[in-house]
């Protein structure tokens, strides 16, 4: 959704901002796997066979578990890839999972409507296994919405009165070069989406103010996009009030502190998106000054 937001407000075509993200999402993951592989050789884990093999027969029991069931998450991940408006592809991906439940999973129409209603509530006996496979409904989620919903609105309050624009504008003015453009890019999305408990402002705001500027010193549009992505959106999951996290609490009951020291693509990602960016328009400027022109 935040992609497809950013697209639009910037005026990119989405396979062409895919491919400028993977300039900096595939190192970010690549670090970022190194960095778990070195995490995950302090922990052993225990596994019972026997425990195992239990879950197993009571979830075999319970639902029917055939591969092809994968489809339908696999469809929702490629209209989301695909840039797909996200109301369509959540009601789709809604409908097919109550028509799985239906006539798959043999549960009856006013028992999909309460687990949609209510969330769903194994019972398998085991209270391990049902702590595991329970979850969801809307319910649960009212507190999140409200607070999804304010953050929303602040969003639109500063983009609508235009209160924070003359302090972007008046620093980003001051960014002679494409460095420091780019540098003063990513501490403005970053401020925003801590100021605002939400990614929309920033993105809107950003992607409206400096699309020009942008324009004005010679640097593809493209790349404004990327910044947004890799330094205001990633960094969300970090700020304990921001919805992200509010929502993470509520489904897995862990907490920003908890989590924020082993999120590492949330501090790797803003790293490598400046320092590629910087990097890339310093030997830029130098190949043209060896070329006797002055790339400002």
């Amino acid at each position: 959704g935040l992609g497809n937001l950013t697209v639009k407000t910037i005026g990119l075509k989405y396979r062409e901002y895919a491919k400028s993200l993977l300039n900096t999402l595939l190192p970010s993951m690549i670090i970022t796997a190194v960095i778990y592989y070195f995490l995950g050789k302090g922990y052993v884990s225990e596994i019972d066979p026997e425990r195992l093999a239990v879950y197993q027969e009571n979830i075999g029991k319970a639902f029917r578990t055939d591969p092809y069931l994968l489809l339908l998450p696999l469809a929702v991940i490629i209209m989301a890839v695909s840039g797909a408006k996200p109301l369509i592809n959540m009601s789709l991906g809604a409908l097919g999972g109550g028509l799985t439940s239906i006539f798959i999973q043999h549960k009856s129409v006013p028992e999909v409507f309460n687990y949609i209603i209510t969330g769903y509530r194994s019972a398998t006996g085991i209270e391990d296994l049902d702590r595991i496979l329970r979850g969801g409904g809307i319910q649960p989620m009212i507190e999140v919405l409200l607070v999804v919903a304010g953050a929303v609105a602040l969003s639109s309050l500063l983009e609508g009165t235009k209160i924070i624009n003359p302090i972007i504008s008046s620093t980003i003015d001051k960014a002679k070069n494409k460095m420091s453009l780019i540098s003063r890019t990513a501490a403005f999305s970053s401020l925003i989406t801590i100021v605002t408990c939400d990614q929309t402002a920033g993105i809107i705001l950003l992607g409206r103010l400096l699309r020009k500027r942008y324009e004005e010193l010679g640097v593809h549009k493209v790349k404004l996009a990327r910044i947004i992505a890799d330094t205001g959106t990633t960094i969300a999951p970090l700020i304990p009030w921001n919805v992200n996290s509010i929502i993470i609490l509520a489904i897995t009951g862990v907490s920003t502190i908890q989590y924020a020291p082993y999120a590492v693509l949330c501090y790797v990602g803003p790293l490598i998106s400046v320092l590629f960016g910087l990097i890339k328009e310093r030997d830029r400027m130098q190949g043209l000054s060896n070329l006797g022109y002055n790339s400002d």
